[in-house]
């Protein structure tokens, strides 16, 4: 009876240990680069109250996309535009219910910090212009609005084109391009390096919109990070480097239910 009853208590530390196991294993999230700031800190708090850590894999949407379509392991993606979400979930790698629209932003064009703002595409001072590739969000938005002012081709000897809108400012902040085209919020986080000539009206282009959604075979975990993340505790830390929040649900002060077992 003694060996049966230690036989049972140990087969139930065990089994306790696999779900406390189970329960920590990290959150994978593929993020664009441009929220990596304001997602490591909101990173930090669901941390705290959770105790699961969490993994970031930060990129252009478009790369990101292509590495999940391939068949990298994530628990939820965090696009810089719908193109890319719309990619992702056409092949039913992200749960179409889970999808939503967090945050907007606006493009702005951005000057090394302490030079003229008054920026013409035109003057003979912009020899060099940084820009996204074509590919990434930053960059679709960018042509949209360029081609509809007509200059698109007119600025092609002159482009300094990097792979995600964080190499795009730094081409600025590092003076290796005379003015560029990045987000607000990545302007905003970069103040010290770079200063803002002008907004890009958003007539000129698609609304810039980052979703997020998390995998077809969702944890309950990834749907709790979800929820922390469209909380007014979160959203507002994305106010604060410049985005205009979409969603919010939740608590005021952005706590989590109790996890159901």
């Amino acid at each position: 009876m003694r060996i049966t009853s230690t036989l049972i208590t140990a087969f139930l530390c065990v089994q306790t240990m696999m779900a406390h196991a189970q329960a920590k294993q990290p959150l994978r999230v593929f993020a664009a680069a441009g929220t990596a700031p304001a997602m490591k800190e909101i990173a930090i708090r669901f941390t705290r109250q959770t105790g699961t850590p969490v993994i970031f894999n930060f990129a252009n949407a478009g790369t990101l996309a292509k590495q999940i379509a391939a068949g990298a392991e994530f628990d939820v993606f965090f696009s810089a535009n719908e193109t890319w979400m719309d990619y992702v979930e056409d092949k039913g790698l992200v749960a179409p219910s889970s999808r939503t629209v967090l945050l907007e932003d606006e493009m702005v064009i951005v000057v090394p910090k302490g030079k003229p703002s008054d920026i013409l595409l035109a003057a003979p001072a912009v020899d060099r212009f940084a820009i996204g590739d074509p590919a990434t969000p930053i960059g679709i938005y960018a042509k949209q609005a360029f081609t509809k002012l007509g200059c698109w081709d007119a600025l092609q000897p002159r482009l300094c084109v990097g792979d995600t809108v964080h190499k795009v400012l730094n081409y600025v902040a590092l003076g290796e391009a005379d003015a560029g085209v990045v987000f607000r919020s990545v302007a905003r986080c970069a103040s010290n390096r770079v200063d803002i000539a002008c907004a890009i009206p958003g007539e000129l282009h698609s609304p810039i919109r980052f979703p997020i959604a998390t995998a077809q075979n969702s944890r309950a975990e990834d749907e709790r990070f979800l929820e922390f993340i469209l909380s007014p505790s979160a959203t507002a830390i994305f106010s604060t480097y410049g985005w205009s929040p979409v969603k919010t649900k939740g608590p005021a002060d952005g706590t989590l239910p109790a996890q159901k077992d």
